[in-house]
């Protein structure tokens, strides 16, 4: 079983506090491309937004591979098709991402990889021989992932790291950078769904919203479901940083 160093678990610590401190999205950005990289060791990030046919609008990365990168943004896009990661979890064809972090071989061998055109023609240019990705937001309209780079194999303590840390990312990333459009998908709920979703995001408990709404924990569980499945959110934690306001004051900015 894979485990961590102490000084391993403090490197991620420090990250972890940095994270949720950020202060802006830029902030966030300078965190994941800048220092992520010290801490897991022996490579680089690229913070990438895509569009829901998964082409890469805006591309931040570690600013020693900047230059390399940047020229070979639209060859990505163009070969977006053949990377392995996009195909083997459905991307192209409208699916819902999966949590967690993905490694190109966990798709592909090392040497179909390498035969694949995203590779030849740009992957192979940039130091990206290996690739793990981890993503930062569901929503169709507009993806957010971390692809971390290397020319050598990950070992598995690096991909556990990611791990952990992805989870902190996605929280964090979402209290900063919720796109606009979740506005009108709350108000597009019916009115007792916009109910328990006001009384989730101020920290109500399950039963105290059943008490509050005059109806039962069963149908709580319910509508708590939909809820999840409409804003792409797996706990009341992450609905809470993801529509919550900034001050915790959930009424300030949702009128529903």
């Amino acid at each position: 079983m894979t485990s961590l160093s102490h000084a391993q678990w403090e490197r991620i610590n420090f990250l972890t506090f940095e994270v949720h401190a950020a202060s802006s999205e830029d902030d966030l950005i300078h965190l994941v491309t800048e220092v992520m990289p010290l801490v897991i060791g022996n490579c680089y990030i690229c913070w990438n937004e895509y569009n829901e046919k998964v082409q890469v609008n805006r591309v931040i990365t570690t600013q020693s591979h900047d230059e390399a990168v940047a020229p070979h943004v639209s060859t990505i896009n163009a070969a977006m098709a053949t990377h392995p990661i996009i195909e083997g979890l459905g991307m192209l064809d409208g699916k819902e991402p999966e949590t967690g972090v993905h490694s190109i071989t966990d798709f592909v061998s090392n040497s179909e990889w390498k035969e694949r055109a995203m590779y030849r023609e740009a992957y192979r240019h940039v130091e990206a021989d290996h690739q793990l990705l981890s993503q930062l937001t569901f929503n169709p309209r507009h993806g957010a992932c971390l692809t971390i780079n290397s020319p050598r194999p990950f070992p598995e303590e690096q991909r556990m790291m990611v791990e952990i840390l992805g989870q902190h990312l996605m929280l964090a990333y979402q209290k900063h950078a919720v796109p606009a459009d979740y506005r009108s998908e709350l108000l597009r709920l019916s009115p007792r769904l916009q109910t328990a979703t006001r009384l989730l995001i101020q920290g109500y408990s399950r039963k105290e919203v059943a008490s509050q709404m005059n109806i039962s924990v069963h149908t709580v569980n319910d509508y708590a479901k939909s809820i999840y499945e409409k804003f792409r959110v797996h706990s009341q934690s992450e609905l809470i940083c993801l529509l919550g306001s900034p001050n915790g004051d959930a009424n300030k900015d949702y009128q529903i």
